[in-house]
């Protein structure tokens, strides 16, 4: 059972940690969604003053933004614009939101033309410091994207994917989180190709292999044919032998001078 008061405080968590998932988009519009930081407890220079925002103020408004739309450079605001959700991260020292807005601004916060945010307020009552003007009963109502520089240099507007963003920026807390690194893309094998070359291969062998076995067969029936020829002597006439002998020896003279001839083509 907890009995300290350490037991009621909130988790401390790095930027935007406390965004478990993505919110579910609107039905119908196109655009995406933002993370902004709506404003640091650093001092604000608003033209000759300083202005100071307690923790504590900004912590009490850390759900008051929730469900607003948001506005551009403090005039018009941003049709179909929305703060779905907003939390006060206390390691940071920053009121964090997470925004739906339509593609044209998507785009420009894409281009780096849209970078920082200033948040609408009022208060209760005012007390000048040395440091600067520090504001009492501060009520936030208001969020608005500019193309201007801000008052508070750490809040910035990023997209919702992006995760190298940890702390403040601009002489603040630096990233502390290294950036991924793409995983090589897996190529896939080219099996249609693969199949093809296979089939090439396959067809020269058999040529490479037909080839080989003509060469055999012919070197064979050279050597049969110089066999019968070396058997027959010099000046043999087969005019010796009956008629049936005397036919028999013609037809392997004729054999042996057809295969002459067609290696001597062949040359």
């Amino acid at each position: 059972m907890c009995i300290e008061d350490d037991c009621f405080m909130e988790k401390a968590v790095e930027s935007f940690e406390w965004l478990t998932k993505k919110p579910s988009p609107p039905s119908g519009i196109k655009g995406g969604y933002l993370k902004i930081v709506a404003k640091t407890k650093a001092n604000t220079v608003h033209g000759k003053d300083t202005r100071v925002f307690l923790p504590e103020e900004l912590q009490e408004n850390s759900r008051s933004l929730i469900g607003r739309p948001l506005s551009f450079n403090h005039k018009d605001e941003i049709s179909n614009s929305l703060i779905s959700d907003s939390q006060y991260n206390s390691k940071e020292g920053q009121l964090e939101c997470s925004a739906w807005v339509p593609q044209d601004i998507l785009d420009r916060v894409k281009k780096k033309e849209i970078t920082h945010s200033s948040i609408e307020f009022s208060w209760r009552e005012t007390e000048s410091k040395d440091e600067g003007i520090v504001f009492h009963g501060l009520q936030i109502y208001g969020l608005s994207l500019l193309d201007t520089k801000p008052g508070d240099p750490g809040a910035i507007v990023s997209l919702y994917e992006d995760n190298s963003l940890k702390g403040r920026i601009n002489g603040a807390v630096e990233s502390q989180e290294e950036p991924k690194k793409e995983e090589p893309k897996k190529v896939e094998p080219d099996y249609k190709k693969e199949c093809e070359q296979a089939a090439i291969t396959i067809k020269t062998l058999k040529e490479n292999q037909a080839n080989e076995v003509r060469e055999a067969v012919n070197k064979a029936k050279s050597e049969v044919i110089k066999d019968i020829k070396n058997t027959i002597p010099d000046g043999f006439t087969e005019s010796r032998f009956k008629p049936g002998a005397k036919r028999f020896v013609e037809e392997i003279k004729k054999i042996i001078i057809k295969h002459e001839d067609r290696e001597e083509g062949l040359k």
